[in-house]
């Protein structure tokens, strides 16, 4: 196992050593040492990276309007079927009622695969 530290550059005078910096986070290895594969992980990384930022600034827009004491939460599926995705808001009352559901469907600890489908075909009936 390999570890590989990576110290992200402030150069004020330039902003070649923050760019580099940033390429070693998204390639595993400083660019001087990249073989294709870093390439191609730098970039798939990089993809990854902006699309998450991109949800995480979808719960923030969404929390700004959100209601006092309700918790904005993206919820994103991806399956053959394609991509979808919702903003659920979720309220103390809320969280209780979907908790008593849960407590009466009484699942125990190793119904992981179960609870799962579960998930999945509530999502789907949502989604519909």
């Amino acid at each position: 196992m390999k570890a590989f530290i990576i110290r992200l550059q402030n150069d004020k005078d330039t902003d070649t050593a923050w760019l580099e910096s940033v390429a070693a986070f998204l390639g595993k290895a400083p660019p001087d040492k990249w073989k294709p594969n870093n390439t191609t992980e730098a970039a798939y990384r990089l993809i990854e990276l902006s699309g998450r930022l991109k949800e995480l600034a979808i719960v923030h827009a969404e929390q700004q309007k959100a209601e006092a004491g309700s918790e904005a939460t993206l919820i994103r599926i991806v399956s053959e079927n394609g991509e979808y995705k919702q903003v659920a808001y979720l309220t103390e009352e809320l969280k209780e009622q979907a908790d008593a559901k849960i407590a009466e469907l009484k699942l125990d600890q190793g119904s992981q695969a179960l609870k799962q489908a579960i998930l999945a075909r509530l999502i789907k009936e949502w989604s519909s």
